[in-house]
This record gives structure tokens, sequence and C-alpha cells, in this order.
């Protein structure tokens, strides 16, 4: 565990926390690239360890083999969104749609 992460912490917080850790250090070492699988893959290991699954705890949970469960937390898989709303499920956290359209009167604004 990485001694300047707060103790007391929510799964909101430690992602907030996550990105501004990683983002400067990306950015110092002259633009190195970081995935949204890798940050996908990171989240899954720390809700994971965080909720008591091992990987083949949660991949059996999933309906997913445990190794491509691996491959989607080091950043090497695409899954697909049905695989990580499944995964979400399981984990008991939300999985936001990005492309909400806000309706106001029945009318798209």
């Amino acid at each position: 565990m990485n001694p300047s992460l707060p103790e007391e912490r929510s799964d909101r917080l430690y992602i907030v926390w996550f990105l501004r850790k990683i983002f400067p250090i990306v950015l110092a070492k002259g633009g190195i690239f970081v995935s949204i699988f890798d940050e996908i893959g990171e989240a899954i290991i720390y809700l994971r360890k965080q909720r008591g699954f091992t990987q083949e705890g949660l991949a059996l949970e999933c309906g997913i083999s445990v190794s491509y469960l691996r491959m989607i937390e080091h950043g090497d898989a695409n899954p697909t969104i049905n695989e990580l709303w499944r995964i979400a499920e399981v984990l008991d956290v939300e999985l936001r749609n990005p492309f909400v359209v806000p309706v106001a009167a029945g009318r798209l604004s």
C-alpha cells in the first residue's frame, strides 16, 4: 500500500487520488501514454481486493476466465461495455454512462 494514500477513503476518493498522483508523474516523464485500460485495471484491482475477491472468485462471478480478468487488470485487454458492466455489478459499484443526454420537459436540451 502506498504510504501517501489516506487510510480512510471511499472508492471515489481513491480514484481521484489515483488520477492526481499518476497524471503529474506521466507528464513529468515526457508524456508517457497511460491508457484508459491501465486505469480501469488499477481500479478493478483496488476494488476487488477491497471487496475480498480473489481473481478466481471475481472471474467466476463475472462469467469470464481468470486469464482474461488478469489481462483486464493489467490493461492488456479491451473489455466490452457488457463485461465492464458485469464486473461493476459484482463489485457493487456504479458504471456511469458518459453519453447521458439531459432531458427537459420531454425535449433534448
